[in-house]
Parts: C-alpha cells; structure tokens; sequence
C-alpha cells in the first residue's frame, strides 16, 4: 500500500508526464520525487513551481492542490 498523497499522484498522472521525466526535468532522482509524493507538504513554494513547469501543469495547479493538505 503506498503512502503516498494520492490528490498529487492524480494530479501529476493526469499531466500525462512519466515519474521518470517529472523527475529529470526537475534535475533531481525518482527516488527524490518519491520522497516529495510522500511528504509534499515540505515542498517550498519554489519547488512546487518547479513541480509544476516540470509536468508540463498549469500554474497553481499543484499550489491549489496543497492548500487543501491536511498536516
């Protein structure tokens, strides 16, 4: 069972942007991606920019999406 926050994994499947490539174009590892599908609520609103560009997202897209996390 994944514990990953499932809004963002929709959000980011939706873009039709491979985990692979979100994580190349972002210059960082799968296994940091990973990291930021399990806790996004440490994300800085930078990197959620990044996040954003980086699955070809329009802006605030994932913004708006982690207004609503629960922490």
């Amino acid at each position: 069972m994944s514990k990953t926050y499932k809004p963002l994994d929709e959000i980011l499947k939706q873009s039709g942007v491979r985990y692979e490539a979100i994580a190349k174009n972002m210059g960082i590892t799968y296994n940091a991606l990973y990291r930021i599908r399990l806790a996004p609520n440490k994300l800085t609103l930078d990197k959620v920019k990044e996040l954003e560009r980086a699955a070809n997202l329009e802006e605030n897209s994932i913004y708006d999406l982690m207004k609503n996390f629960n922490y």
